[in-house]
C-alpha cells in the first residue's frame, strides 16, 4: 500500500503572502510554548493569524518539522493515519510508509498504529504542525488516532494543534498538564501590529486605536477594515456576519460582474488555475484570473495564474456558490468531483459525487478508491461505498466494485461472505470473467473457497485464471486442499512477498518453514507481517523470539487469524498452559462467530493436540476428532486432514490401538509425500515408526523414522519433530542402535532430546534488560549500564534467571547468603529494594507468597540464558554449515571472560560448571561440524580447545587425529595420538579400540 502522490500539498506549511506583517511577538510565544510543552494548542477563530504566526515561529526552530493540514475528509481514521505517515515520513526517511505497511500487513487498528509510528519516532527530535484540526469535528476514531500519536511520542516529539475549535471534551486527557495554550487574545494585534500591518497595505486613514478597540484586534477584521462593513448590512446581500458584509461592499462588489463570477464558479477548488477552473466549467480563465490579479483580494498568488483564496474568502464564495439554482450548483459540484477523479483524488472525488447524487459519476472513482480504504482498514467508509453504489454497479458495470467487495470479505476475515459473493457472480456467470481479468481477484476467491473447504470451487476459479504469478500462487493454495504436488506451479520469487503475500499462507500449508523466515534479500519490515514471523519462529524453534513478537503484536492490537492459530502452541512451548488455554477459547469462539468452517475445524485439531501435549489425554482428543469427523464436509478438510490424521494416531497410539494406528498413519504419510505437505509429516511419521514397531515392522519403523529426518531437513528445523520425539523418545534411540558411526544425525537429534529443556521465559539477545555475566557483572537497561550499588542485587537477578524467573524466598536467601534468618531476609529485601530501583517499573521483582517472580511485561535475561536458548535453537537447524555459524556465535559470547567473576557460592559453582560444560560441548559439536563440511584448520581449533578445558576428552583426540590425517600430517597423527595416550594416562586408562583402529587406518 503506497501514500497517494497528490497529497504533497497537505504536507508543507501553506504559503505566506508577501504583503504578510511578521509578528515577532506571537512567533516567540509560540517558540516558548514549543520548548517547554510536549503538546501546544492554538485555539482561535478563522483569520486570527494562527496558521501564519506558526509556519513563522516554527520556520526558525533548529529541529526538523513535519506539517499536515487536515481536510474535511480525513475524519476517516486510516486516511488520517496514512497523512500522518505521510508528514513523518517527509522528515523522517526511514519511517516512511511503516505506518501504512502496519496497518495493510497485520490489520493493526488505527489507534495502535499511529502510536507505533509516534513510538518509532524514538529520541528524535521533530516538531509537528497538524492544522484545521476543527474539521475532524467530534469523530471519535480520528481522535483517538491523535491521542494514541501524542501519548506515544518520545521525548522529543512536540506537536503543535490549530484549530478554530476548542478539542472536544475528553480528548487528549492523557496529556495532562504537559499542554501549551495559546488562545484568541495572545493572537490579537496590538495597537503597534496593527499600525504596521496597515501601513504595510497602504491603509492610512485609520486610526489603529480605533480598530483594534472595534474587532478586539482580530487579525482579519483589521486588516479589512469589516467593522465598517455594520452600515452595509441592510441591501448588501443581507450578510449578517460583518466580515461577509464586508467582503461583499468592499470585495465582491467592487469587481467586475464577470471576476465576480468566476470568483464564486470557481469556490470548491482550494487552488485556481487556467486548467482547473476550465474543468468546472468557468468561461475565459486565463483573462479572468489576469483581472483579478490586479485587484488587492484576501488570497495568495502562488504564481501568475495560480490563485488561492484565503480560508474565510472562500468560505463566503462557497456559500455564494450555493445560494445560486440547484441545478447549477448540482453542475458544478459534479464537475468538482470529475476533477478529482482527473487528478487521482478518486477518494475525495468519490465523497463529492456521492454527496452530490451523481452516482454513476461516482461509481468508477470509487472502484479504484476502495481498495485504498480497505488496505487501511477504514471498514466502515468502504462498506458505505459498497453499500450504495451496488445497485449502480448491478445496472451499469456489474463487476467495477467486486474486487473491493472481496477485498473487504477477506481483510476483516469474513471469507464465508466473500465466498458468497463469487458464489453469486459464478450464478450471473461473471466469476469467470472476473477470474480473467483480476490476478488479485483469483488469489482473493481461492482463500475464500479455501476457507470454506470448497475444492471444486478451488479448481474452476484456478482454472478460469489467466496464466501468470497470481494463477500459480491460487493453484499453490489450491493443491494443499485437493492434495496435488505443486511443483508444476509457476510461483513469484519470495523477494516480491509483498505484491503477493498470500504466497506465505500457501508456504506454511506446504510447511516451507524456512521459507517463510524472511524474504531472501531482508526486505520485510518490523511489521510486514508479523503472523508469518511468528509462526516460522516458533516452527524453528525459537520461542523466545517468537513470543517476543506476539506478544508485541498483541499490545499493538495486531490479532489476524494467523496470530490465534499459533498461539496456543505458542504458549505451550513456553510453558503458559492457562495462557495457552484462554487462547484456544478465544480461537475457537472467533471462529465460530466468523462462521469460518476451516477456522473452526482448525480449531478441533489444536484442541484435540492440546489434550494429548497438556495430559495425554486421548480419550479427550478422540472425542474433539470425533466432531471434526461431523462437520468436515465430504471432499474433505483440506491440509487439515492430514493434522487430525498426525493426532487421532497419537491418540490411538496412547490408547493402545496400535492397528488402527498404523493404518491411519501409513495413509496420512502418503498422502504428505504425495502432496508435498510435510508441516505435519515429521510428527505423523514419528507415530508411524513408533506404530510400525508395535506392529512387528522394525524395517518399516526405520523408513518411517527416516521419512520424518528428511522432512524436517526440509522444514530447515528439527523442532516440531523433537516435540513428537517426546511422546516416544524410543524411535530415536533405535535408529542411533541402528547407526554405524557415533555422529550421525540420530545421534544429534538424541542429544538435543534429552538436553533439559525449561520453560523459554527469556527475551532476545537485544532485550531490554541484560545482565553481562562473562568477564563481568553488570546490568544494562536499554544498552546503558545502570548501577544497583549492591553487588547482591546483581547476584539475585543471575539466580533468578538461572531458575526460569522465579524460586522459593528461602532457597534465595540460602543460596546467596548461607542463612535463612532475619538478617538474611533483610539482606535479600535490601537487594530487592536496589535491583527494582534499577529495572523498569515493568521488569521488577514482585513477592507472591513465599516465591519472588520476575515481571512478564518486559523481556528481562542474561548472557548465559542467551547462550542456552540460542543452543537448543542452534541444535534445531538441519544445514551443517548454518548450525556451525550459528554455535560459533554463541561461543563468541563466552570469550568475554571468565562466568560470574567474583559470584561465590555452592549455586554460583554449580550454574558456572553447568555453563562450562555447554560451552564444551558446543565447541565439541563445532569441532564435528567443521570436520564435516571440511573446514579442517576451524575443526582443530575447537577441538584444542575442548582439550584445553578436558584433556581426557578421547572424542577431540580422534578429531585431531582425523584433522592431521586429512591434510596429510602423518607426524602429526602420531603426536595427536601420544598426547592422548598420556592424558588418558593420569586417568589410569588407555585410548580405546576405535581410536586405535582410527590410527591404524590412517598409519597405512
Amino acid at each position: 500500500m503506497s501514500t497517494p502522490a497528490y497529497i504533497g500539498t497537505k504536507l508543507v506549511a501553506p504559503p505566506i503572502p508577501a504583503e504578510a506583517i511578521s509578528r515577532p511577538r506571537v512567533e516567540s510565544l509560540i517558540r516558548a510554548l514549543i520548548d517547554r510543552h510536549r503538546l501546544v494548542l492554538i485555539v482561535a477563530t478563522a483569520g486570527a493569524g494562527k496558521t501564519t504566526a506558526t509556519a513563522g515561529a516554527v520556520g526558525q526552530l533548529g529541529d526538523p518539522v513535519a506539517w499536515l493540514s487536515v481536510d474535511d475528509t480525513d475524519v476517516a481514521p486510516g486516511r488520517l493515519v496514512t497523512y500522518l505517515d505521510a508528514a513523518v515520513g517527509r522528515v523522517c526517511p526511514e519511517l516512511a510508509g511503516l505506518a501504512v505497511n502496519a496497518m495493510s500487513a497485520n490489520a493493526l487498528p488505527h489507534a495502535e498504529t499511529a502510536g507505533l509510528l509516534s513510538s518509532s519516532i524514538g529520541d528524535r527530535p521533530l516538531v509537528l504542525v497538524l492544522d484545521q484540526l476543527e474539521r475532524l469535528q467530534d469523530n471519535a476514531e480520528a481522535w483517538a488516532v491523535l491521542e494514541s500519536f501524542v501519548r506515544h511520542a518520545g521525548p522529543g516529539v512536540r506537536l503543535v494543534l490549530l484549530s478554530r475549535e476548542f478539542v472536544p471534551a475528553g480528548r487528549l486527557d492523557t496529556v495532562g498538564p504537559e499542554v501549551g495554550f495559546l488562545g484568541e487574545s495572545s493572537l490579537a494585534f496590538t495597537e503597534e501590529e496593527a499600525a504596521a500591518a496597515l501601513v504595510r497595505r497602504g491603509v492610512r486613514d485609520v486610526d489603529p486605536r480605533h480598530a483594534v478597540a472595534e474587532t478586539g484586534g482580530w487579525v482579519t477584521g483589521v486588516l479589512f477594515e469589516a467593522w465598517r462593513s455594520a452600515e452595509h448590512l441592510t441591501g448588501i446581500g443581507g450578510e449578517a456576519d460583518p466580515l461577509y458584509g464586508y467582503l461583499s461592499a468592499h470585495i465582491l462588489d467592487r469587481l467586475d460582474p464577470a471576476d465576480r463570477g468566476f470568483l464564486i464558479d470557481t469556490a470548491l477548488l482550494d487552488e485556481v488555475t487556467p486548467q482547473r477552473a476550465a474543468a468546472l466549467g468557468a468561461d475565459d480563465a486565463v483573462a479572468r484570473l489576469a483581472s483579478l490579479r490586479r485587484h488587492t483580494l484576501p488570497a495568495v498568488w502562488a504564481a501568475t495564474h495560480t490563485l488561492r483564496c484565503h480560508p474565510r474568502f472562500r468560505e463566503y464564495l462557497t456559500e455564494l456558490l450555493a445560494r445560486r439554482p440547484g441545478a447549477t450548483v448540482r453542475d458544478r459540484r459534479v464537475r468538482y468531483g470529475q476533477l478529482l477523479a482527473s487528478e487521482g483524488r478518486d477518494e475525495e472525488a468519490t465523497e463529492v459525487l456521492l454527496e452530490t447524487g451523481a452516482l454513476e459519476h461516482a461509481l468508477a472513482p470509487a472502484a479504484r478508491a476502495v481498495i485504498s480504504l480497505v488496505e487501511r482498514l477504514d471498514f466502515r467508509d468502504a462498506q458505505r461505498w459498497l453499500d450504495i453504489l451496488g445497485p449502480v454497479a448491478a445496472e451499469h458495470d456489474p463487476l467495477a466494485l467486486s474486487l473491493g467487495h472481496l477485498m473487504l470479505s477477506v481483510a476483516q476475515e469474513e471469507f464465508g461472505r466473500g465466498a458468497a459473493y463469487a458464489d453469486d457472480l459464478a450464478a450471473r456467470g461473471l466469476r469467470d470473467e472476473f477470474a480473467r481479468s483480476s490476478g488479485r481477484a483469483v488469489i482473493l476467491m481461492a482463500l475464500c473457497y479455501a476457507d470454506a473447504l470448497d475444492v471444486d470451487a478451488l479448481r474452476a476459479v484456478v482454472a478460469a485464471a489467466a496464466p501468470g504469478a497470481s494463477r500459480g500462487v491460487a493453484e499453490y493454495i489450491t493443491a494443499a486442499f485437493t492434495h496435488e504436488p505443486p511443483d508444476t506451479y509457476a510461483l513469484p520469487p519470495l523477494s516480491l512477498v509483498a505484491e503477493y503475500p498470500s504466497l506465505l499462507v500457501g508456504k506454511y500449508f506446504h510447511g516451507r518453514v524456512t521459507e517463510l523466515d524472511g524474504t531472501p534479500d531482508g526486505a520485510w519490515t518490523e511489521w510486514e507481517p508479523v503472523g508469518i514471523r511468528i509462526l516460522a519462529a516458533r516452527s524453528l524453534g525459537r520461542t523466545a523470539e517468537a513470543l517476543e513478537y506476539y506478544e508485541r503484536a498483541s499490545g499493538w492490537g495486531a490479532q489476524s487469524l494467523l496470530i490465534r492459530e499459533v498461539a496456543p502452541d505458542l504458549l505451550l512451548d513456553a510453558g503458559r498452559r492457562e495462557e495457552a488455554q484462554a487462547a484456544l477459547d478465544t480461537y475457537d469462539e472467533v471462529m465460530h462467530r466468523k462462521s469460518s468452517l476451516f477456522g473452526r475445524l482448525g480449531s478441533l485439531t489444536m484442541r484435540a493436540k492440546m489434550a494429548l501435549r497438556l495430559d495425554a489425554d486421548h480419550a479427550a482428543a478422540l472425542q474433539v476428532l470425533a466432531v471434526f469427523d461431523r462437520l468436515k464436509p465430504p471432499t474433505g478438510a483440506g491440509p487439515l486432514e492430514e493434522r487430525a490424521a498426525t493426532w487421532r494416531g497419537l491418540a490411538l497410539l496412547l490408547a493402545g490401538a496400535d492397528v488402527e494406528a498404523v493404518e491411519l498413519l501409513r495413509k496420512a504419510t502418503k498422502t504428505m509425500l504425495a502432496a508435498d505437505l510435510v508441516l505435519e509429516l515429521p510428527a505423523a511419521a514419528v507415530f508411524l515408526a513408533e506404530a510400525e514397531w508395535r506392529a512387528g515392522n522394525p524395517e518399516a519403523a526405520d523408513r518411517a523414522a527416516d521419512t520424518a529426518l528428511t522432512a524436517a531437513y526440509e522444514q530447515g528445523s528439527t523442532f516440531l519433530m523433537l516435540e513428537a520425539l517426546g511422546f516416544f523418545p524410543a524411535v530415536v534411540s533405535r535408529r542411533i542402535d541402528a547407526e554405524a558411526s557415533a555422529y550421525s544425525a540420530w545421534h544429534d537429534l538424541g542429544r538435543a532430546l534429552h538436553a533439559p529443556r525449561k520453560a523459554d521465559r527469556s527475551g532476545s539477545a537485544t532485550s531490554s534488560v541484560v545482565l553481562r555475566e562473562f568477564g563481568s557483572v553488570e546490568l544494562l537497561v536499554d544498552g546503558v549500564a545502570v548501577s544497583t550499588r549492591i553487588r547482591k542485587s546483581l547476584e539475585l537477578l543471575a539466580y533468578l534467571l538461572a531458575h526460569g524467573g522465579r524460586a522459593r524466598r528461602r532457597q534465595v536467601m540460602e543460596a546467596l547468603f548461607g542463612a535463612s534468618d532475619r538478617s538474611a531476609q533483610a539482606y535479600l529485601r535490601q537487594a530487592r529494594s536496589r535491583l527494582n530501583r534499577a529495572l523498569p517499573e515493568l521488569a521488577a521483582i514482585s513477592t507472591d507468597g513465599d516465591d519472588l517472580t520476575l515481571a512478564d511485561a518486559l523481556a528481562v535475561t542474561s548472557e548465559s540464558v542467551v547462550i542456552e536458548r540460542r543452543l537448543r535453537h542452534a541444535r534445531h537447524l538441519t544445514g551443517e554449515v548454518q548450525r556451525l555459524r550459528a554455535i560459533v556465535s554463541v561461543l563468541e559470547t563466552a570469550e568475554a571472560g571468565e562466568f560470574l567473576p567474583g559470584v561465590r557460592g555452592a549455586w554460583a559453582e554449580d550454574r558456572r560448571e553447568h555453563i562450562r560444560t555447554l560451552l564444551i560441548e558446543a565447541e565439541f559439536e563445532a569441532a564435528q561440524l567443521a570436520l564435516a563440511v571440511e573446514l579442517y584448520p576451524e575443526a582443530r581449533t575447537h577441538a584444542e580447545r575442548v582439550l584445553r578445558e578436558q584433556p581426557y576428552h578421547e572424542s577431540a583426540w580422534q578429531t585431531l587425529i582425523r584433522v592431521a590425517g586429512l591434510l596429510g600430517d602423518s607426524d602429526g597423527v602420531l603426536d595427536a595420538y601420544h598426547a592422548c595416550e598420556r592424558a588418558l594416562r593420569e586417568l589410569g586408562t588407555s585410548p580405546s579400540p576405535t581410536t586405535r583402529r582410527l590410527l591404524e587406518n590412517l598409519r597405512r
